[in-house]
C-alpha cells in the first residue's frame, strides 16, 4: 500500500516555523503527495505553472488530491448553481490531471453541508446529479471521485461508511467510489467493516490518529481494527496520512514506521 502525506508545498510546525513540505515530505519516506484541490483552483495561471514545477523538481509526485471543493460553491440547497459547478469541475479536475491525481476526494463538508431548513432528502438527490455530471468529467481526466463520509461534527449529510456507499451505488459511475478516513469514523464509532461490505466501491483512504486528529505516535489497536478492515476487503492502493504534527521531521518517520507496519504486515 502507498502512504502519502496531505498537505500543501509549505507548512509549519507547532511553533509556526515554515518549511518546505514537499522536500520534507520526499525526505521522510512518503510515496507521494495528496494537494487541496479548491485551492489549486483558485491559482491564476502563473501560480499554477509554478506549483507544476515545484511538485515536479521536488520528486515526490501528486497522485490525489483531496477538498474537491470550495466552502463558497453551493452544491446543496436552494442556491445550487449547477452552470458555475460544471465549470469549476472541468478547471479543477483539468488541473488535478495535469498534476498527475489518479483519485480525488469528495469531502467538503463547507460545500455539502444542508442549509437549515431545507430537506435532506432533497440534498442527498443533488449529490447524486452533482457526481452524476462529474463521473464523466473524472473520467475524461482518468481521475476517480472518492466520497468521504464525515464525522457528524464537521458534516450534516454523509456522515457514515454505508451512507457513503449507498451515494457511489446510486450515482452508478466507474469513476466514483468510496473513501475511508479512519478519523471520522474513529469519532463516531462507524463500523470498520463497512470496507468489506463495500469492496467493490473503496477506492482510498485517509488516516489520523483519533486524539488531536494528529499523527500516530505509538501503535494503537484501534490503528490495527482499521487496516485490517481494509485488507480484509483486498484494498491495497493508498493511504494518506491526513493529520496534525508538532514537529514533522521528528514526528513523520515515527508515523510512516506505524503505517508501514499496519500496511505491510
Amino acid at each position: 500500500m502507498k502512504l502519502g502525506m496531505c498537505g500543501y508545498i509549505t507548512a509549519k510546525n507547532a511553533d509556526g516555523r515554515e518549511f518546505d513540505l514537499l522536500a520534507a515530505s520526499k525526505l521522510a519516506g512518503f510515496d507521494y503527495i495528496e494537494l487541496p484541490l479548491s485551492r489549486v483552483a483558485a491559482l491564476n495561471e502563473a501560480e499554477f505553472s509554478g506549483l507544476l514545477d515545484s511538485v515536479r523538481a521536488s520528486g515526490l509526485p501528486c497522485e490525489a488530491c483531496n477538498v474537491m471543493f470550495p466552502g463558497t460553491l453551493r452544491l446543496t440547497g436552494p442556491q445550487v448553481d449547477r452552470p458555475a459547478i460544471v465549470g469549476y469541475l472541468d478547471l479543477a479536475l483539468g488541473r488535478a490531471a495535469q498534476l498527475g491525481a489518479q483519485v480525488v476526494v469528495f469531502g467538503s463538508a463547507g460545500a455539502r453541508n444542508v442549509p437549515e431548513g431545507f430537506p435532506p432528502e432533497q440534498a442527498f438527490l443533488q449529490l447524486v446529479d452533482m457526481l452524476r455530471t462529474a463521473g464523466p468529467i473524472a473520467a475524461r481526466n482518468g481521475i476517480t471521485l472518492a466520497i468521504e463520509p464525515l464525522n457528524r461534527a464537521e458534516s450534516n449529510i454523509l456522515q457514515t461508511g454505508a451512507e457513503g456507499v449507498t451515494l457511489a451505488k446510486l450515482v452508478n459511475h466507474p469513476n466514483v467510489g468510496l473513501l475511508l478516513d479512519h478519523y471520522h469514523m474513529a469519532k463516531d464509532g462507524d463500523d470498520y467493516g463497512i470496507a468489506v461490505t463495500a469492496r467493490d466501491y473503496l477506492r482510498h483512504a485517509h488516516f489520523a490518529r483519533l486524539e488531536g486528529r494528529f499523527f500516530p505516535a505509538v501503535m494503537e489497536d484501534d490503528f490495527r481494527a482499521f487496516t485490517g478492515a481494509l485488507k480484509r476487503a483486498g484494498y491495497s492502493a493508498r493511504l494518506s496520512l491526513e493529520a496534525g504534527f508538532n514537529d514533522f521531521a521528528a514526528d513523520a518517520p515515527r508515523a510512516l514506521a506505524i503505517l508501514r507496519e499496519l500496511t505491510d504486515s
